[in-house]
């Protein structure tokens, strides 16, 4: 098992390096309306594909048992929040989001499907209810690197993201009516906690785009 999640591991790396480096590579020699566009959507996809398979890097570090607390939560993308690439932060924290999601689509709730909190061990039932919470967690942190966008970029971002969460349950869930309905309840649930307010923040913010730091 470690040995082929750390194949994917590194796999899912190598495939993010050459579109980040790709994305650079345009934004750095052509500054045409039209390479900012494809420069986010690269970036946002690179961040996805990470943030799908961190959560069971688990798998592979020593000391950590599968579905550690740690590394099923929001604490990947905080990790990398204070970064200043806010379309790949904003991949990052949705990918995270949706491996959670299905996760919560467990066949059996003991052993490996259970949360483990370090040195107290499992935290048992409670599992879905933690997932849950990292779900709305890491959207939260989605609308966050989002608000940071400035438009018409920020809705790119929004376009893509919404792609890819087609792409991912259609692709990756056998069954994905169950994990697409738990993140669409934490989603609503983020949606009518802020009311309006994501709205409002997203689709009128004045922040810079951030590509690399071009």
């Amino acid at each position: 098992m470690k040995g082929k999640y750390f194949s994917k591991l590194l796999k899912n790396i190598l495939i993010v390096i050459g579109i980040l480096t790709i994305a650079k590579f345009i934004v750095k020699h052509n500054n045409q309306e039209a390479v900012y566009y494809l420069a986010i959507v690269l970036e946002v996809i690179a961040g996805v594909i990470i943030g799908v398979i961190i959560p069971d890097i688990d798998i592979i570090t020593p000391k950590l048992h599968h579905r550690s607390a740690i590394t099923h939560s929001c604490l990947p993308v905080l990790a990398f929040i204070a970064l200043d690439l806010h379309t790949f932060n904003s991949g990052l924290a949705l990918g995270v989001a949706l491996h959670l999601s299905s996760d919560v689509q467990s066949k059996k709730w003991y052993g490996t499907a259970l949360i483990k909190i370090p040195v107290f061990g499992s935290i048992g039932m409670l599992t879905p209810a933690w997932l849950l919470l990292q779900i709305i967690l890491c959207l939260e942190m989605y609308f966050y690197s989002v608000s940071n966008i400035q438009q018409p970029y920020n809705i790119i971002t929004c376009i893509i993201a919404f792609l890819c969460c087609i792409c991912y349950f259609y692709r990756t869930d056998d069954k994905p009516l169950f994990p697409l309905l738990s993140f669409s309840f934490c989603a609503l649930l983020l949606y009518f906690f802020h009311s309006s307010q994501i709205i409002n923040i997203v689709f009128n913010s004045h922040h810079r785009i951030s590509i690399f730091g071009f």
